[in-house]
């Protein structure tokens, strides 16, 4: 992989971060450990990466595309789905390493701002509290005129 292509990378979260600040202490990788309100730390980057193999509702990802990141993300089902909203606002890749370091230089030869101004414009067309709200009181609303009608 190209030492380029990796500005800065941040890791935020729990887990055994001692162990991996030290393995990687002489590369660009800075270990942060868990924090309450990552959207300080969100704000100052361009890509948010998930390698997750199981999520209900990222959250994470939700909350970087509301800060305008553009987005690295795993083919599991649930960010599969936000993916498809609309494509041109973050890439998926199959979740190994070689698939994400070849994400990694696609997304360094795409238009980074363009994909961050379509990740936050896809967040607010889809994914505010206010439109999965009304969303989810539509659909109530159709089921209790389906239970009418049986």
């Amino acid at each position: 992989m190209n030492n380029q292509l990796l500005h800065r990378l941040t890791v935020v979260g729990d887990g055994e971060l001692e162990e991996l600040t030290e393995k990687y202490s002489e590369a660009r990788i800075n270990f942060i450990g868990f924090i309450s309100n990552p959207r300080s730390i969100i704000k100052k980057h361009d890509v948010y990466i998930s390698s997750s193999k199981a999520e209900g509702l990222p959250l994470a990802l939700l909350e970087s595309m509301s800060e305008g990141l553009t987005y690295l993300i795993s083919d599991i089902n649930p960010h599969k789905e936000i993916y498809t909203l609309n494509e041109s606002s973050g890439i998926i890749s199959k979740n190994n390493v070689n698939s994400f370091f070849s994400a990694l230089e696609l997304i360094n030869s795409k238009d980074i701002s363009l994909m961050k101004k379509n990740s936050l414009l896809t967040y607010k067309k889809f994914l505010t509290d206010e439109v999965m709200a009304s969303n989810y009181y539509d659909l109530y609303l159709k089921e209790l005129k389906n239970e009418n009608y049986n």
